[in-house]
This record gives structure tokens, sequence and C-alpha cells, in this order.
């Protein structure tokens, strides 16, 4: 994932102004498969990393 913040972002713990920095993550979906059908999915990345990437911890 490649993100550059360049405007007011929502995220927990209420919006916070653009930084213009960018960051890059790699990220992973876990996918659960019940049925053939998609039961539930799952982001995992390291949110710690882009977080201070973005200027925001």
């Amino acid at each position: 994932m490649k993100n550059t913040c360049t405007g007011m972002c929502r995220v927990i713990g209420g919006p916070v102004p653009a930084t213009g920095r960018t960051t890059h993550s790699h990220y992973v979906y876990v996918v659960k498969v019940k049925g053939g059908k998609v039961a539930a999915m799952t982001k995992i990345w390291n949110s710690g990393f882009a977080l201070r990437e973005l200027g925001w911890s």
C-alpha cells in the first residue's frame, strides 16, 4: 500500500490534519470461507509503522 496524507483523514481518535507525508506498507487479507462464500475478511498491516511515517504518532 502506498498512501500520501493530503487531506483531513478520519482515524480512531478523530480526524487528523494532512501532513503531506507518504507511507509504504505491506498488508495481507485473511479470508474465512464458509459454504463457498466469504464469511469474514480481516486486513492485517503494521499500522504503527504507517502512522509514524505519516507523522501521526
